[in-house]
């Protein structure tokens, strides 16, 4: 997780230091300075020995049941298809606001049944990925070949396989979960996967950009540079702030930034409202009501709001706050107590889903680090009960 994450604020926040005119703008040289040494700093604290202090509370490890497991899953992303292309989402590129009212007018329970599935199936194909790995049998490919169809399928219906960095993502997970990345060692140990990954995820990035030129039409070169390069400069929100004066080192202490979070908690009205709007983010606030510009969407990352917000210091401590949780996911990861204990297994794969990406606001994924660590220790440990046996 941390080595991912490296790269990302290397894609993200310095290479666009030096690619794009940015030579004016001071703070975006010490703000990217401040959070990836902060970064850094956490990530490289030992708060606990992993392999001489956890215990194993699952008692014994658990091989996969495949035949009622892939039934299960198949019969559920066979519904979940059927679904999705009666209610016409299974195009999800077509418009914010325009998905939000496709997904508005689905019937309550279909609604339910779709939201559900996309919520737990990542968590379930990660866990079967775990056990599938970890197993030395011979049925591993048969396994293996069964799981890529499902996962296919899911980031097929779900349309994740239209985004080039919800794709990479996902499989990059698949990638962090087996260890490769979680140390220096390992790194160099398996040098040839991990340049294979990178050559993979660049094969992946320049496919959907090239199917989005055949699809939508565009001269090819600015097709990648509005898709591929201005997509990657993290610094485009923050740069437009200081243009226009609403930005300082020490942070504006604009607590309204934060007003579109409610929208978290759907027992508000005002929640309502703001979905309906797609206004929920404190890239909203800054793009809306600062910048008073129109587009729905524009990168971002965990630099933008704590800069805004807090300033130099906020920078440092969100820094500091996911390199200890890459650290910890790291350490849990390489200790193998993630393929046995439930606990750890939800602890561990909420934090690579919330928090493994920085194109996102800190305080929200934080949030979604909670709720998920809830719901997937209860979703880990009922499929295991299902689906592993002993």
């Amino acid at each position: 997780m941390r080595f991912f994450l490296t790269i990302q604020i290397l894609i993200y926040l310095v290479i666009p230091l030096f690619v794009f005119d940015l030579s004016y703008y001071s703070v975006l040289y010490l703000s990217t300075l401040l959070f990836l040494s902060f970064f850094l700093v956490g990530s490289h604290i030992n708060f606990i020995n992993v392999g001489d202090r956890v215990k194993d509370i699952s008692q014994q490890e658990v091989k996969i049941r495949p035949i009622i497991t892939f039934s299960v899953v198949a019969i559920v992303m066979i519904v979940y298809y059927y679904f999705a292309a009666k209610n016409g989402i299974l195009e999800r590129r077509i418009g914010t606001l325009q998905i939000a009212n496709a997904f508005a007018a689905i019937p309550l329970k279909e609604l339910l049944f779709i939201r559900l599935t996309e919520m737990a199936t990542p968590t379930v194909l990660f866990v079967m990925w775990l056990a599938i790995y970890s197993n030395e049998k011979s049925s591993k490919i048969a396994q293996l070949s069964l799981f890529f169809v499902v996962t296919v399928l899911f980031l097929y219906v779900s349309g994740k396989w239209q985004s080039k960095s919800e794709l990479v993502y996902f499989f990059v997970i698949l990638f962090i979960l087996t260890g490769k990345l979680s140390s220096y060692d390992n790194i160099l140990r398996n040098g040839k996967s991990v340049l294979g990954l990178f050559v993979v995820s660049l094969g992946v990035f320049g496919a959907i950009t090239f199917y989005r030129y055949t699809t939508f039409g565009s001269d090819l070169s600015t097709m990648i540079s509005q898709d591929f390069i201005q997509r990657v400069n993290g610094h485009k929100i923050t740069s437009q702030l200081i243009d226009k004066d609403l930005l300082t080192i020490a942070g504006t202490a604009d607590l309204s930034a934060y007003k579109y979070y409610i929208a978290m908690f759907p027992f508000f009205e005002q929640a309502t409202v703001y979905k309906e709007l797609a206004t929920t983010s404190a890239k909203n606030y800054l793009l809306y009501d600062l910048l008073e510009l129109k587009q729905f969407d524009e990168i971002t990352t965990y630099v933008s709001d704590l800069l805004y917000v807090g300033g130099l210091a906020a920078v440092a401590m969100g820094g500091t706050i996911i390199g200890v949780f890459a650290k910890l996911t790291d350490q849990l990861i390489l200790s193998g107590e993630i393929q046995r204990n439930t606990i750890l297994t939800a602890f561990a794969l909420s934090s690579i889903m919330a928090l493994s990406r920085l194109e996102f606001e800190l305080i929200p994924q934080l949030f979604m680090f909670t709720k998920l660590f809830v719901m997937n220790l209860i979703l880990v440990f009922t499929f295991k009960k299902v689906a592993f046996s002993s």
